[in-house]
């Protein structure tokens, strides 16, 4: 009787000495404390760092007669440089200081879209109002270490339109356009004949907190040929309203 149980417990102690053994040998290695001293480990977390995240913004523009009207809390918008006949309208300085015949004024967006505009001096545009308020676009604003640039597009523009684009910050004394662009190349440019256009331009290093990028439709080559624009150069976009018109713009963050 004795002997049996010894066995028996011989047996038991065998076999969970051997699942021991097995677990042990089964069971995956402890991977060893990470050690900033030891030099197979220190040069892994110094030599690949992970690249720094680019700042990207996608923007949409918004015609300058939606954005106008917000900022000046206006219960109808209102395009202040483009305009449409009104025999009962008097010859005043508007908005934007911009002054205009009699027989004219402001165009509203709420007005019959197959109205033709006119500039102020009453020269007709060759468009409509239903076509100049469908334009559209986006620009795509990318920064790295050497500045930031920007991706324009536009759709539904002035077919084959003169256009510039411009930095715009406003203050009591007026508009201020800013250049923007490499030259004048970068930043002047036709609409394709479907009215698109693709742009793309460095932002300058420094500029005003409260700037907007501006499409300005330049009516230099509609009508009268002698008229003046009132501009100063390549980098003024003209007299607004008379010239120069805002058709779409974009604050920049």
């Amino acid at each position: 009787m004795w002997f049996r149980t010894a066995s028996t417990r011989s047996f038991r102690s065998a076999a969970i000495l051997a699942g021991a053994l097995l677990l042990i040998a089964g069971a995956p290695l402890a991977a060893p404390a990470e050690d900033s001293t030891d030099p197979e480990v220190a040069p892994i977390a110094t030599s690949t760092p992970a690249p720094a995240a680019t700042p990207e913004s996608l923007l949409s523009f918004a015609l300058h007669a939606t954005a106008f009207s917000q900022i000046n809390h206006l219960s109808t918008v209102v395009d202040p440089e483009v305009f449409v006949q009104d025999p009962n309208a008097p010859a005043t300085t508007g908005y934007e200081g911009i002054a205009h015949l009699a027989g004219l004024r402001p165009a509203r967006l709420a007005d019959d879209p197959t109205m033709p505009l006119f500039d102020a001096q009453g020269i007709a545009l060759g468009l409509s109002l239903g076509h100049w308020r469908t334009a559209e676009g986006s620009a795509h604003l990318s920064s790295d270490d050497e500045g930031s640039s920007l991706s324009v597009r536009l759709h539904h523009l002035v077919a084959f339109g003169h256009y510039r684009l411009f930095l715009r910050a406003d203050s009591p004394g007026g508009a201020r356009f800013i250049p923007i662009g490499d030259d004048a190349s970068t930043r002047e440019f036709f609409a394709s004949g479907e009215g698109n256009a693709h742009l793309i331009l460095p932002l300058p290093a420094t500029q005003p907190s409260d700037a907007s990028l501006v499409v300005i439709y330049e009516s230099d080559d509609v009508g009268s040929t002698s008229q003046d624009d009132g501009s100063t150069g390549i980098d003024d976009p003209g007299t607004l309203g008379s010239i120069a018109h805002t058709q779409l713009e974009v604050a920049l963050p």
